[in-house]
């Protein structure tokens, strides 16, 4: 299974594409079946409202964006939705955003924030006018567990007579069960992951009890000696994670059949006629010199 996992990595990589990890090698396995905060629809579709934003531990100005998707066929960027209200509740405190105005649609927090693991997080919007009828949003995200690595390896090796570098990581037992994970690679200070289908996602819900230990996630022939190379890690709920592995489907499947544009059908938890998602999750880094 290691083997085959690390060969499709490898041969993804030559034609400029990173594999996503559909589990922990070996161990692992990914449950993608819908929650209920996710209908799927396989309908095609015209513009419809999106909205992407995140709460994430660290200690900065959080944003998130609204816009007007392009039809599944269209190939123009998304349009920014403006004048909007957008608040962040913690149960405690409330975060008010505004829209930055030298970018339409993009709302960044008045002031910089740090999210907390456990505590749940609510996002609302009212939008200037009604769009498809709607004219306030609502989604709630509670901050999962945090994932904290205890080291990387990142070694030049040898696997079906081709050399590249592989980035392995080892950690300890995850102290909660069914844990779900985001992973970006950086190099140099330059993200390698830049596309959605580019991510990492690893699933541990099966092997409570167990070490992260040796795991290969990564390989690449554009990793040299002396590089350095950081993880950025984000734990994720069972609901992100599963809207994130349908919406890398919906765009593999476009793919395939030749269609370009965003995925038409990636619904996440502002409701049916909304795409995109509001989550929150806790960042842990690490970093390792190419050897």
């Amino acid at each position: 299974m290691i083997k085959n996992i690390i060969l499709n990595n490898y041969l993804k990589t030559r034609c400029c594409q990173i594999l996503i990890t559909w589990g922990w090698i070996g161990l692992f396995c990914l449950n993608v079946s819908c929650s209920e905060e996710i209908d799927w629809d396989v309908r095609e579709s015209g513009p419809r409202m999106t909205v992407d934003g995140a709460v994430t531990n660290e200690e900065k100005i959080h944003s998130v964006q609204l816009s007007m998707s392009q039809g599944l066929f269209e190939e123009k960027a998304n349009t920014g939705i403006s004048h909007a209200m957008v608040r962040v509740h913690d149960g405690e405190q409330t975060f008010i955003f505004e829209e930055d105005p030298e970018n339409s649609g993009h709302y960044l927090s008045a002031d910089p924030f740090a999210g907390e693991v456990g505590k749940n997080y609510r996002l609302e919007i009212e939008l200037p006018e009604a769009i498809d009828g709607i004219t306030t949003l609502q989604a709630s995200a509670t901050m999962a567990h945090q994932l904290a690595l205890d080291s990387v390896t990142v070694i030049n090796e040898v696997f079906v007579g081709e050399e590249a570098y592989t980035v392995r990581i080892f950690g300890p037992k995850p102290t909660q069960p069914f844990n779900y994970y985001l992973i970006h690679v950086f190099r140099n200070g330059e993200k390698l992951t830049k596309d959605l289908v580019d991510l990492i996602l690893l699933d541990n819900a099966d092997i409570e009890g167990f070490h992260v230990n040796n795991i290969p996630i990564y390989r690449s022939e554009d990793i040299g000696e002396g590089d350095v190379i950081t993880l950025e890690v984000h734990s994720l709920t069972k609901a992100y994670f599963t809207f994130l592995t349908h919406t890398i489907s919906s765009i593999q499947g476009n793919d395939m059949m030749g269609i370009s544009g965003p995925p038409a059908n990636a619904i996440g938890n502002l409701g049916a006629e909304v795409m995109g998602y509001f989550h929150a999750a806790p960042i842990f880094r690490i970093s390792r010199v190419a050897e």
